[in-house]
């Protein structure tokens, strides 16, 4: 079920609660390294005022949003809010990653 969709330019993205279980991390993720006590920090703020972003999912794969999503298996919530960008290229795919992970 949609929760809401927005319409920005050329593109429509719809914003779903998706299950955990149901998203796959993405390989290609440049960051390797994630800080234990920052996934912890993060998931006490999300279990406190929920997210504030969603992530961004692509093919079921997580774009944008790894920490967001450690932090939901560490609560373990059930489903996330994401943004489905399925009509992504990869170029546009490389640069939110890169973008996401201050690189």
């Amino acid at each position: 079920m949609s929760v809401l969709t927005l319409v920005s330019g050329k593109e429509d993205r719809t914003l779903r609660r998706i299950r955990v279980s149901d998203i796959a991390r993405n390989p290609n993720q440049p960051r390797k390294y994630f800080d234990p006590e920052a996934i912890a920090q993060l998931a006490e703020s999300i279990r406190q005022y929920g997210f504030l972003v969603p992530l961004v999912i692509s093919a079921g794969m997580i774009i944008t949003g790894h920490t967001r999503y450690k932090a939901a298996q560490k609560l373990g919530l059930a489903s996330v809010p994401c943004l489905i960008a399925d009509e992504l290229t990869e170029e546009q795919i490389k640069a939110f990653r890169l973008v996401d992970n201050k690189v």
